[in-house]
């Protein structure tokens, strides 16, 4: 049986993990990074003071720069979310 022509509902809550993941915690700079965001959790755009939105972009250009890649087990590294759903299709994404 191929899992390309299966059909899969997959029911995943949206985590943080893919913008977490790429804090480096060795780096002294970005030790305060997970607090700030935590601290600033659900609030709406206008609402995030300026160095958090800082600190979200320099997580997002990460984010996408990794996802970017071709390789797959960097991109299952990066979220917890896309490490389940590369598994249900076996590596096989479209």
């Amino acid at each position: 049986m191929s899992y390309q022509s299966q059909n899969h509902f997959v029911v995943s809550t949206v985590g943080t993990s893919l913008l977490t993941k790429q804090i480096d915690r060795s780096n002294p700079d970005e030790k305060d990074w997970m607090k700030a965001l935590t601290d600033h959790a659900n609030l709406t755009l206008e609402k995030i003071p300026q160095n958090v939105r800082e600190i979200i972009t320099t997580l997002q250009d990460r984010a996408r720069q990794k996802l970017s890649q071709e390789e797959i087990s960097s991109i299952r590294k990066s979220s917890a979310e896309l490490n389940g759903i590369y598994g249900l299709y076996h590596n096989k994404m479209i």
